[in-house]
């Protein structure tokens, strides 16, 4: 199972991510990317950090008693110092985290720069 852990829910991702998240990992399961405080300090993090990484330890705990042969990973993308905390703490834990890589692809129309993102592949942390 793939845990998203990020601001888009994996129905909106897409084709091709869809797809390699159903292949890689077998199912995807949405958990939504909290908001963020821009004022928060950097303790502040670390306890809202340690918060979701039981949660999410959970989560993946239960996923692997259900479905041991199959590849769990979360995927996390958002908010940098959160990101970077709770990826940590999951990796302590032994909890796969990944990213999902995109190819930016620039245009020019009428004068403004116009970017778009291909999704590439999911990449370990």
């Amino acid at each position: 199972m793939l845990l998203n852990f990020s601001n888009h829910q994996h129905n909106s991702w897409p084709n091709e991510q869809q797809d390699l998240a159903n292949r890689e990992f077998s199912s995807v399961t949405d958990m939504l990317f909290p908001d963020i405080d821009t004022m928060l300090s950097s303790d502040g993090i670390k306890e809202l950090a340690l918060v979701y990484s039981e949660k999410i330890s959970q989560i993946m705990q239960q996923a692997k008693n259900t479905s041991p042969s199959e590849k769990h990973a979360v995927h996390i993308m958002g908010e940098f110092t959160f990101c970077f905390t709770l990826i940590n703490l999951l990796k302590e834990k032994g909890i796969l985290c990944v990213a999902s890589t995109t190819k930016r692809i620039v245009e020019m129309k009428e004068g403004k720069k116009i970017s778009k993102f291909e999704f590439c592949s999911f990449r370990d942390y």
